[in-house]
């Protein structure tokens, strides 16, 4: 693999990971609004 790839890949997965990490924060955030009741 060359070098070009292997830092346009570790792009994609820190670009995947902040947006998994958004939508798991607001899914774990929304499941606590929905216990406190």
């Amino acid at each position: 693999m060359k070098n070009t790839e292997m830092v346009q890949s570790r792009n994609w997965w820190t670009e995947e990971y902040k947006r998994n990490q958004t939508s798991i924060f607001f899914f774990l955030s929304g499941d606590m609004q929905i216990r406190r009741r």
